[in-house]
């Protein structure tokens, strides 16, 4: 056999009962699952790869692991496109008293060059990719997220230290 770990589809389909090798009969060996969250470790188990992992036939999410590798995987076109869609729902939504960048070409200047790009696991810190995040909302409550979206980061997308979670 490999020395290779499966694939997370392998796991996530259980494969070649691949699961039998990572579930114990004492439950999810080295994860830490909230009590009565899940109603079996085989669904517990499942739900910690899907979230994490690509899913067979479907299109991969960008923010599913795609290597361990350390180098960031999105292009300058992905990048371009996510500073395109901030910019372009700021300049729709975020108007009159609500206006975070003067022009649509501030915007992306400010998004390029004074920020990190930033990745989903710092989604809530000040970068490109928190505020992208909240682009999704300002349709919907621009009052509360357009602020999200501009150049302070409106609390919301901003630098935070470990104690701000405690």
């Amino acid at each position: 056999s490999s020395l290779l770990p499966p694939l997370c589809s392998q796991v996530l389909f259980n494969d070649s009962n691949v699961q039998s090798q990572y579930i114990s009969p004492k439950g999810l060996s080295g994860r830490v699952i909230p009590a009565r969250t899940f109603p079996s470790t085989i669904l517990a188990f499942e739900y910690l790869h899907g979230a994490a992992c690509p899913i067979r036939n479907l299109p991969t999410r960008e923010n599913t692991i795609q290597s361990i590798d350390l180098v960031h995987s999105h292009t300058n076109e992905e990048r371009q496109a996510k500073i395109n869609t901030i910019c372009n729902v700021t300049q729709r939504f975020c108007t009159g008293t609500l206006q975070q960048y003067s022009t649509f070409n501030d915007c992306q200047q400010f998004l390029r060059t004074q920020i990190p790009y930033g990745s989903y696991d710092r989604a809530d810190q000040g970068n490109v990719i928190c505020r992208f995040v909240h682009t999704y909302s300002v349709p919907l409550l621009p009052s509360i997220h357009c602020p999200h979206v501009g150049s302070t980061g409106g609390g919301a997308c901003t630098d935070k230290t470990i104690d701000f979670y405690y």
